[in-house]
């Protein structure tokens, strides 16, 4: 399994805004959803870059190293475990 886990679908609530664009995501748009091991990430799906990887995306952090400090070069081989360990990944929406 990668690090990260890429995933889409429509948005099941209003409330998340766009990594990318920063915009509100609304209840109905297609996204895409980013994944690691304690952190999600809400795109829309137009705006999303690259591949799963955030190093790959135009407005990263990756590339602003001296304001945010060393980020490493990729991400680890496995999500790992622990306290923030789920049982499966991916965006799975409950539309009641």
């Amino acid at each position: 399994m990668d690090y990260w886990t890429v995933s889409g679908g429509v948005a099941c609530r209003n409330g998340w805004s766009c990594r990318a664009c920063k915009q509100n995501i609304y209840k109905g748009e297609e996204i895409l959803v980013r994944e690691g091991r304690k952190l999600r990430f809400h795109f829309h799906k137009d705006c999303f870059q690259g591949n799963g990887d955030p190093r790959t995306q135009n407005e990263s952090t990756y590339f602003n190293q001296q304001k945010y400090g060393k980020i490493s070069e990729k991400a680890p081989e496995v999500k790992g475990y622990g306290k923030w360990s789920v049982g499966s990944y991916g965006y799975q929406p409950n539309f009641k």
